[in-house]
């Protein structure tokens, strides 16, 4: 039975399904027979369209279908897919498909308009779920004084902004509902920087790697987990009609919020950590935790709906109080793309709905808005730029980027406009305009950060780029990357055949490389070893991402590896990170990096590893791809290490055992920079550094080191040499540099008993190799330039079956089954800007 309204105005039958729409003073009042789920089909004369699940279904489907198309497009743009997502929904509202006749009618009648609402805020509920899982209370904790006093005054200067506009221009302002209820939602929403979009704009751009970047991303973790807090208090303090609740109710809604919180940490976080416990390394998590984890995440969000919130702070708390771990990795693994695909659209798409731009016509408010926006804007882009420049040291170009970087806007923020909206707080024009102005704000970040990033140099000015531009008794800053936990044995004891010690330390920028799959953009993830006691039990080490489900113990384990000997070795400092990115592009972040960290020299892993069989297996092809990528267009010196013998006999807690190293040189820049590195291992008095140097039969003899160059000399040329330079040739040049470099070595040295220098004659690439064959077996590595630009005979045939062309001639032989050696094989290209051929060059005591 139905009750019709009184004083009905309209009232239409469809199809004979007593489905009846009511008019009754403007407002619409729906009933209809619960039976109509499923049709009969057009067949037997139903309109499929008439029932709830195919016309859901389409609904699903248009808004898909849209949302997707519109990211393909704006993609090349590098924007993020929240704003296809918000357009999409703006398309599907009112101010465009809903001007076309029966559009609502058939394709989202007022029927269907629960049911689809209702699956859309299931989709934020899960989506904040997530992001719960993903945000780390501790990183907000340990975030440095500069992220502090970003975020701060980024979210207090547009409050104050808003007060002052409105004390000023109130009067002016006519509004029906609450202006304290109305101020406090404006305040939470320019407030928010958003962390998510935020990480996808920098991975897009290239700068999350950074200082600006992870400043930026820093100060947006903060920046969220307080918006957070700001709208908590904004829900409690308004009711349904958009006014302010007495002080009674609201403090009870508080206290019950505060209650709900303490519960689920003290219930949820043991639960979790006892799964994680229970849940073998490499296992899977059991399905039934899973399922169990998603009950809690609903059950917390009926207790917020219960007491007075939204049901996304009942998820996202569920969220927050799982730790870091496989438990969290394998959920995030099976919903996000679940979610972020299918149901955050139908949110935006419901949220689109109530986006009418037509109804943007009052002076007053939508004067007020702009105005509050666009200073709050300004403000927010000038603090950061002048905290950042005035007390943290960065340039007015970094300051400027950061300040840009902080107007993201993202997701939280349209739950916080919608909620507003939902309560009556905000009307139409002031929801529709503040999304627009969302929307313009974080689609503009994208090309003004890169307009401002254009400005800079295209390469960032230092000029210790090579090995032979450093004091031996300045740091080293070394990039070495790994792809698993198998790469850091080798390189740890690479690392102590270096020689780090306080007077000549090394600083190691340590980058777990991992494939970035399924994602739209690179992920860059600091470590923070700090954790590393805790994490043992129940976290991961991964400050926020969890969206791979090996980062976990991967980077647990190099972070464990590489901080004990940092802890063993007074002179070496490690800092982590891991990037997840496509390997097409993974040569970019690896060089954005090294720029940014100033590193001398690039240590990649070879893309073969020693067998059982004492062979060389493929570990993956796509790595020598990055190798080749970085050589082509590299930052700073690069080194290729081939092991095959350091970290199979050597173990991680045996640094300290003695080496036989060997240097192969010729003559060349890379072979100068070979022979800087092993300058460097000759520092280290457990080390037995022999210098190998091949020379062509027929060139002239060396001058001895007392003829040439003094110990400790500032120039790698003789002062003769330098004067008459202009009259050199190309040739001539490089061959006083290459007897500068080797008279200087032996110089330092002399007297030195575990430094041995030999110099062998030889006609051909053959002889040479039968020399090498008869003298290498003998040491653990053996170090090398890559050297393509050599003119010798002594490489004439060798490239003809070069099998590795980024080891160069002599490394790919030395590499190749058919040069029977175990020796482990550090080949060196340097790097080649325009200040690394000149002949007044810094020594290797400069």
């Amino acid at each position: 039975m139905v009750l019709a309204p009184t004083n009905v105005t309209t009232g239409t039958l469809i199809n004979g399904s007593h489905i009846h729409e009511y008019h009754d003073d403007g407002s619409v009042v729906i009933c209809y027979a619960p039976r109509l789920i499923t049709s009969n089909g057009l067949l037997f004369g139903d309109n499929p369209l008439n029932f709830s699940l195919p016309l859901l279904i389409l609904q699903i489907t248009i808004v898909v279908v849209i949302t997707r198309l519109l990211y393909i497009i704006i993609k090349p743009l590098r924007q993020p897919r929240f704003i296809a997502e918000v357009i999409g929904g703006l398309i599907l509202g009112p101010s465009v498909l809903g001007r076309i006749p029966k559009y609502y009618e058939y394709v989202f009648p007022q029927r269907t308009i629960s049911n689809f609402r209702t699956l859309a805020h299931i989709g934020i509920v899960f989506f904040m779920f997530l992001e719960g899982l993903e945000m780390d209370v501790g990183s907000v904790k340990r975030s440095g004084k500069q992220a502090w006093a970003v975020a701060s005054s980024g979210m207090l200067l547009p409050i104050i902004i808003e007060l002052i506009v409105f004390l000023a221009f109130g009067k002016n302002i006519q509004r029906r509902n609450n202006d304290v209820a109305y101020l406090i939602f404006l305040a939470v929403s320019l407030s928010i920087t958003s962390f998510s979009v935020l990480a996808r704009i920098l991975s897009h751009l290239k700068m999350l790697n950074g200082d600006t970047g992870h400043l930026a991303m820093s100060a947006a973790l903060i920046t969220d987990a307080f918006a957070w807090i700001l709208l908590a208090i904004a829900v409690s303090l308004t009711d349904r009609d958009g006014n302010m609740m007495s002080i009674i109710p609201a403090i009870d809604v508080i206290t019950s919020g505060i209650t709900l919180l303490v519960a689920i940490y003290f219930t949820v976080s043991p639960a979790a950590r006892w799964v994680m416990r229970r849940t073998p390394e490499g296992e899977p998590v059991n399905q039934k935790y899973l399922i169990f984890a998603i009950v809690a995440m609903f059950s917390s969000a009926i207790l917020s709906e219960f007491i007075g919130m939204h049901a996304v702070f009942g998820a996202f708390v569920v969220g927050l109080a799982i730790p870091d771990g496989i438990l969290a990795t394998t959920l995030i693994e099976k919903l996000e793309d679940f979610v972020t695909g299918l149901l955050l659209p139908l949110y935006f798409a419901s949220n689109g709905k109530n986006i009418n731009l037509t109804s943007i016509k009052t002076p007053g408010i939508s004067g007020f808005l702009t105005v509050v926006i666009t200073l709050s804007t300004l403000a927010r882009t000038g603090v950061s730029m002048l905290v950042s420049t005035s007390f943290y040291g960065f340039s007015a170009n970094q300051g400027l980027l950061l300040g840009i970087f902080m107007n993201t806007k993202g997701i939280l923020e349209m739950v916080v406009l919608r909620i507003g909206l939902d309560k009556n707080v905000l009307d139409t024009e002031s929801y529709s305009l503040m999304v627009l102005m969302s929307v313009i704000l974080t689609a503009l970040v994208s090309p003004l950060s890169s307009l401002v990033a254009r400005t800079r140099q295209n390469f960032i000015n230092y000029k210790r780029r090579m090995l032979q531009r450093l004091r031996q008794d300045s740091e080293l800053r070394v990039l070495a990357c790994f792809y698993d936990s198998r790469d850091v044995s080798s390189f740890v004891n690479l690392l102590s055949v270096s020689h780090p010690t306080k007077i000549s330390p090394i600083l190691v920028c340590a980058v777990h490389l991992m494939e970035l799959t399924s994602r739209e953009s690179a992920i860059l993830i600091v470590q923070d070893r700090h954790r590393l006691d805790d994490d043992r039990l129940n976290r991961g080490s991964s400050e926020n991402r969890g969206n791979f489900k090996k980062t976990h113990g991967q980077s647990h384990q190099i972070l464990s590896a590489l901080y004990n000997y940092e802890q063993s070795e007074a002179g070496t400092s490690v800092f982590p990170l891991t990037v997840v990115s496509p390997y097409s592009t993974m040569h970019e972040d690896i060089i954005r990096v090294a720029e940014d960290k100033h590193t001398a020299l690039i240590i990649l892993p070879f893309h073969k590893q020693k067998a059982v069989d004492g062979g060389m297996e493929v570990v993956n092809e796509r790595i020598q791809n990055v190798n080749q990528n970085i050589l082509a267009n590299p930052p700073c010196s690069v080194a290729i290490f081939v092991d095959k013998h350091l970290g199979v006999t050597g173990s991680l807690g045996d640094w300290m055992g003695k080496y036989n190293v060997v240097v192969i040189f010729i003559g060349g820049k890379d072979d100068r920079e070979a022979l800087a590195y092993g300058s460097r291992i000759g520092m280290n008095e457990g080390n037995d550094l022999n210098i190998l140097h091949l020379i062509e039969t027929g060139t002239p003899p060396m001058a001895s080191p007392s003829q040439s160059t003094p110990k400790g000399s500032t120039s790698l040329l003789s002062t003769s040499d330098q004067n008459n330079v202009a009259g050199m040739t190309e040739k001539e040049i490089e061959r006083s540099l290459d007897e500068a470099a080797i008279n200087d070595i032996r110089g330092r040295y002399m007297g030195n008993s575990s430094v041995v220098y030999t110099a062998e004659y030889v006609k051909n690439g053959e002889e040479m190799m039968e020399v090498l064959r008869s003298k290498i077996g003998i040491f653990d590595l053996c170090v090398v330039g890559i050297g393509k630009e050599v003119g010798s005979k002594l490489m004439t045939g060798l490239t003809d079956w070069n099998e590795y062309p980024e080891l160069g001639p002599l490394g790919d032989v030395l590499v190749s089954s058919d040069f029977a050696s175990t020796v482990s094989v550090l080949v060196i290209q340097q790097y080649k800007g325009d200040d690394s051929s000149l002949p007044r060059m810094q020594s290797l005591s400069a």
